[in-house]
């Protein structure tokens, strides 16, 4: 009898399953939402063109920049749909991107020609304009005044006249005498006349020339 061997043929090996490779995100990404990406780079060119006090709000509230991110996020997601049905190219929106477009281009421009460069002015040109307008940067002298006041009389009055002359006269030889107080002698019985004989601190421009020489002198 012949015996018959068999050979055991081993089952095919099954595909081993490969393990699900995780989506690559760029180093500069800060937020993703499925393959719409905000980098860094997005987040610091829309900071950048806010308003100083905005920037600085943000800056203080690390909460305002999260919204800002979503705020971002959500704008990507809501121009990629608007340009895959091709709501742009509708005439009347395109019409208005160009105005707005245009708008813009001029508001940026104009910007850029008003800014001075940095190195404007210059160490040289501050020097001039201040040589050229040394005078007008210059405080005048003043000084504190105190004053001894006679009315004049009117013309034709002689009797006033000599009254008036006579006061003068007695207020100088009181001011000659050794240890004269001049804003007691102002004053002479009436104290309210105090304030009215102060003139406080007066810039020598705003003296009248004939009583400036006389100051000058002192």
């Amino acid at each position: 009898a012949t015996q018959a061997q068999a050979a055991a043929t081993p089952a095919p090996a099954a595909p081993v399953a490969a393990a699900p490779k995780a989506a690559t995100v760029p180093e500069n990404v800060v937020a993703r939402v499925g393959d719409t990406n905000i980098s860094a780079d997005d987040l610091r060119s829309y900071v950048a063109a806010l308003a100083p006090r905005e920037q600085a709000a943000l800056a203080k509230d690390p909460a305002m920049l999260s919204q800002t991110v979503r705020l971002l996020l959500a704008n990507r997601l809501v121009l990629q749909e608007a340009v895959a049905k091709k709501w742009d190219q509708q005439p009347s929106v395109a019409a208005q991107l160009e105005r707005a477009r245009e708008g813009a281009v001029v508001e940026l421009y104009l910007q850029s020609v008003s800014t001075p460069p940095a190195s404007f002015p210059s160490e040289d040109d501050l020097q001039k304009v201040y040589e050229a307008n040394r005078a007008a940067f210059l405080m005048p002298r003043q000084f504190q005044l105190t004053q001894i006041y006679i009315a004049a009389p009117k013309e034709g009055d002689k009797a006033a006249e000599d009254k008036a002359k006579q006061e003068l006269d007695d207020v100088q030889r009181k001011l000659r005498a050794p240890g004269a107080d001049f804003a007691a002698i102002a004053r002479g019985d009436n104290n309210a006349a105090k304030d009215a004989a102060d003139l406080g601190w007066v810039a020598e421009n705003q003296i009248r020339p004939e009583i400036r020489s006389q100051v000058m002198g002192l």
